[in-house]
């Protein structure tokens, strides 16, 4: 049965939902028109720009670290994907396809009379499944055959898309229908909401097996447990045409489809867009993907990959840890594990999967309080605990207590913040200012700054150390006759605690 829905207001900008990071070829991406990206089997995220295959882990890219696509190879990569076996597949356009089983291999060679300019390719189990403006193309290694329509319908088609579900299922849409791929027939299913059933561009079934259908010039329609339902319109649409391209479903529920025009989500209940001009660079979103953990990931023309984490905060608690838990401080070891400060509990290693253990604390009691963590280019963890106490813990676990040292006073509560700049400084921050640890003069207090708490320490492209100030707000470092200054500028007045600073990847003060 179909809904009606009324909703003549601005959709929600997706971006107030969900984080976005981008990736471009200044990050390492070999190019900036991303044509393709699915997961294979090692969890990795594998892509395609141009001619070039790409791998991601969230980090780095490597351009076909150990399964390089031989050059002799021609063509730019129009999908990349993976079989139920686990097999990479890569299909080019102008040639014939490959896949790696250890090795490259070729695919069977094309009908070019009717398999000429691809649509769309998908896995299903061993099988490959390609479309054509005219023809729906199978393989499972031996050779293509051309799949039968039936009912018949008189002249082409003209098939657009496919997907495949978690179950197996083929689903392709046409402007001449929708249809189910049962062996090797292509058996049309009625949608009964649509009034003539045709033009449709994209299928999408999800992992919970709804199937999500986008038709001209702006339809959606959703079969779920064997009933249709319409979703309502996106609203003020300023484009007659979607041009969705991509439909992928992140939850029981939620599609998120992008195309010519933007990005658009629907959240079961109403619509959030990113459009063109507002976030994305037109002509718009190629491919989409979900990860384990539902981030979204988009490989978008011109604009490079994107993926978009939702803004969400999931409490934690340590399950051996106190009846009351409050963290000081939170430091992430780069290798998926957190260094975790808990007052009046000590130290804590683990992860949000597999848990967090205590870490043996000597010389200092399990039952103290670690304000501060950071660790250095060999290995070592720098811990500022209370009870006036700076600690350098080697990677062999030996701690060596640095504090007190030549010309430092005393130091009230202990290291509230630790920064390491570039230069090998270690920068402490205390109740009474800044204290900074070198090799081999040890720890110095630099007399000329005011004696205040510093909650945070920053440092920015210019090597300029930044201090977040509980009583004098911004404080920036004047490296040469070692003094603070305050940068207060458009702060209100009076001068407010300011709890920490931050800088960015474009080097901007936060």
């Amino acid at each position: 049965m179909a809904t009606a829905w009324a909703d003549d207001g601005e959709p929600k900008p997706i971006t107030a939902l969900f984080t976005v990071q981008r990736w471009t070829r200044e990050e390492g991406l070999p190019q900036n028109s991303v044509k393709t990206i699915c997961f294979g089997p090692d969890g990795l995220l594998w892509g395609a720009a141009g001619t070039q295959l790409w791998r991601f882990d969230g980090v780095r890219f490597a351009e076909g670290p150990a399964i390089d696509v031989p050059p002799s190879f021609s063509g730019s990569i129009f999908r990349v994907l993976f079989d139920g076996l686990g097999r990479l597949t890569v299909i080019r356009r102008g040639a014939v396809g490959l896949v790696h089983e250890g090795a490259w291999r070729k695919l069977p060679e094309w009908d070019y009379k009717r398999l000429r300019q691809l649509y769309d390719v998908v896995a299903a189990s061993n099988r490959l499944v390609c479309l054509t403006d005219v023809a729906v193309g199978l393989s499972a290694g031996e050779g293509w055959r051309l799949a039968a329509v039936e009912p018949t319908v008189s002249g082409n088609v003209n098939w657009r898309k496919a997907s495949c579900g978690p179950d197996g299922a083929v689903w392709i849409a046409a402007q001449k229908g929708l249809y189910r791929l049962v062996g090797e027939r292509c058996v049309r299913v009625p949608v009964p909401l649509a009034s003539d059933d045709l033009a449709y561009e994209s299928v999408h079934v999800g992992a919970s097996g709804d199937v999500w259908v986008y038709r001209h010039p702006g339809d959606f329609f959703r079969l779920s447990k064997g009933s249709w339902a319409a979703l309502p319109p996106v609203p003020k649409l300023a484009q007659s045409r979607l041009g969705v391209t991509a439909m992928v479903e992140r939850r029981p529920g939620e599609l998120w489809a992008g195309g010519q025009h933007g990005l658009y989500r629907w959240d079961g209940a109403s619509w959030n867009a990113l459009y063109t001009g507002e976030g994305l660079y037109p002509p718009g979103i190629n491919d989409l993907c979900v990860d384990a953990r539902g981030r979204v990931w988009a490989g978008s023309e011109g604009g490079g990959l994107l993926c978009f984490r939702e803004r969400v905060v999931d409490v934690v608690r340590i399950a051996r840890g106190p009846a009351v838990q409050t963290f000081t401080a939170l430091h992430d070891c780069g290798d998926g594990t957190l260094l975790v400060g808990i007052a009046g509990s000590g130290l804590w290693r683990g992860s949000l999967d597999k848990g967090f253990e205590p870490v043996a604390s000597e010389p200092f009691s399990p039952q103290a309080t670690v304000f501060s963590i950071c660790d250095d280019e060999s290995g070592g963890l720098w811990l500022g605990v209370l009870g006036h106490h700076l600690m350098r813990r080697a990677a062999s676990g030996q701690t060596q207590v640095i504090y007190p040292g030549r010309r430092v006073p005393f130091m009230d509560a202990g290291v509230r913040a630790l920064l390491m700049s570039r230069d090998g400084k270690l920068w402490v921050g205390t109740q009474r200012g800044v204290m900074v640890y070198a090799e081999p003069e040890g720890l110095d207090w630099p007399r000329h700054q005011i004696p205040n708490t510093v909650n945070a320490l920053a440092e920015d492209a210019d090597a300029r150390v930044w201090a977040a100030s509980e009583s004098e707000g911004v404080l920036v470092f004047d490296g040469k006759a070692l003094t603070w200054r305050g940068v207060n500028e458009g702060l209100p007045l009076p001068v407010p605690c300011v709890e920490t600073v931050y800088v960015d990847r474009e080097g901007r003060l936060l």
